[in-house]
């Protein structure tokens, strides 16, 4: 299960191609004998179909001032230390 734990860490940079030869050999190897692994890939990939699939939305400057806004408000230490400013 230890080497589960460590295989799931690692199922992105494999679906996103950044994995060594070495690397995507061992977890090809690994999902083909591990049911759990085999059900996290399908979670991952159907994780992020369905992220893509959600469209790209700009916010206007009022929607990023507002939000800031409601921020420091919560949170009035912000103000001094934030690293968000107005734009």
């Amino acid at each position: 299960m230890e080497k589960c734990k460590l295989l799931t860490r690692r199922l992105s940079l494999y679906l996103d191609g950044q994995c060594s030869e070495e690397e995507k050999e061992s977890i090809v190897k690994h999902i083909a004998a591990c049911k759990h692994c085999q059900d996290q890939l399908i979670l991952f990939r159907t994780s992020r179909l369905a992220l893509k699939s959600i469209p790209n939305l700009k916010l206007s400057t009022a929607f990023d001032n507002n939000l800031i806004d409601k921020l420091n408000h919560l949170d009035p230490s912000r103000n001094k230390h934030s690293n968000i400013a107005h734009r």
